[in-house]
């Protein structure tokens, strides 16, 4: 159905209440803007807007200037992005705005603005993520696209990918996503979820098959039941999976044979 293959854009992890809060809290107190800028980047935040305000508090702050709205505003117009009246738009931030940010904080943000900073911190991380994926679903689509270094190329940018640990620490993606990690590299060699994947997709539709599974070919004499279990084991075979073939109707030798004839797309070896 057309809303099942919706792209992962129209979905951008965001909260925007979030944001406003965070920057309003910093406007206010001096200790929460050294604990906001002890944790948080610029592109923690989705807001162009917002943005540009975290940045202004920032350079105030290395300073040693005050982060108040007065401050904020005062640097704003110093960089022509003050707007007048309680316009919002095209850049440029109101006095209204900012004093709608300082009016958005709750009195209990102040000793909880920890929560609303991981917040933050992994609507960004899933940002990146999304940028990843979308980023290489389109690679995929290329015509004799490299799987193995899309797959390497992936796993890099998304252990580059920066989180929260705390509210005052960060670490690599990388050291969370290793089990991830290890699922997108047995795709390589068709196991799913320590499943094999069949190698072809009128049997995927079947499910995965599993450790233990017995699977009931049915057919049939000289409908192709052997050929079709000789391919398969040959597919699978090539994508790593220790494979073994007993057949009762064949001997070894013509098996064998078969086995070259297919891998060298030949109907019969001489």
């Amino acid at each position: 159905m057309a809303g099942e293959n919706r792209s992962v854009e129209q979905r951008v992890p965001i909260d925007e209440t979030v944001e406003r809060v965070v920057l309003g809290a910093m406007m206010l107190a001096p200790e929460l803007t050294t604990q906001a800028l002890e944790s948080l980047q610029v592109n923690d935040f989705y807001n162009s807007s917002h943005k540009m305000i975290f940045k202004i508090i920032k350079k105030l702050f290395t300073k040693g200037l005050a982060t108040d709205i007065v401050m904020v505003s005062r640097a704003l117009q110093h960089l022509g992005r003050l707007a007048e009246g309680n316009t919002h738009s095209n850049g440029r931030v109101s006095w209204y705005y900012l004093t709608g940010l300082t009016e958005s904080v709750p009195s209990l943000i102040i000793s909880r603005l920890g929560d609303h900073i991981m917040i933050l911190r992994r609507y960004a991380r899933l940002r990146g993520i999304q940028q990843v994926l979308s980023h290489y679903s389109k690679e995929v689509k290329v015509p004799m696209a490299d799987a193995d270094s899309l797959i390497d190329s992936m796993i890099a940018e998304l252990s580059n990918i920066e989180v929260s640990a705390d509210a005052r620490r960060s670490i690599k993606l990388g050291k969370s996503v290793e089990a991830t990690k290890k699922q997108i590299q047995n795709l390589r060699i068709g196991k799913q979820d320590g499943s094999i994947v069949p190698p072809f997709p009128e049997l995927r539709k079947l499910g995965y098959w599993h450790a233990g599974d017995l699977i009931v070919l049915g057919g049939d004499t000289g409908s192709g039941k052997t050929t079709l279990a000789l391919e398969t084991v040959r597919l699978l075979a090539h994508t790593g999976v220790h494979c073994g073939m007993i057949c009762l109707e064949q001997t070894a030798d013509q098996l064998t044979k078969k086995l070259i004839s297919a891998e060298a797309d030949r109907k019969s070896v001489v």
